[in-house]
C-alpha cells in the first residue's frame, strides 16, 4: 500500500533547472496518486512489450474486480 499520510509520507528528491536538489516529505493523495499512475504505466508498456493489450478504461474497476473477487 503507499503511504497517503500526510503527516507521514515518503521522501521525495526535487530537483530544480539549475541541478540544485532538495529532499522533502510528500503524502495524501497528490504524492500517492502520481505513484500509481507511474505503477501502471511501467505495466502498460510491459504489457505492449510482451503484445498484450494495455490497461484501458477504468482501471479502478479492474483491480477492485479482483480484490471482490478474493477478499483475503
Amino acid at each position: 500500500a503507499l503511504n497517503a499520510d500526510v503527516t507521514t509520507g515518503f521522501l521525495v528528491l526535487s530537483t530544480t533547472s539549475g541541478g540544485n536538489t532538495s529532499w522533502y516529505a510528500a503524502g495524501g493523495t497528490s504524492a500517492s496518486a502520481p505513484v500509481w499512475a507511474g505503477v501502471l504505466a511501467v505495466g502498460n508498456a510491459q504489457r505492449a512489450a510482451a503484445g498484450r493489450s494495455l490497461l484501458a478504461g477504468s482501471v479502478h474497476d479492474v483491480l477492485y474486480r479482483g480484490l471482490a473477487s478474493d477478499p483475503t
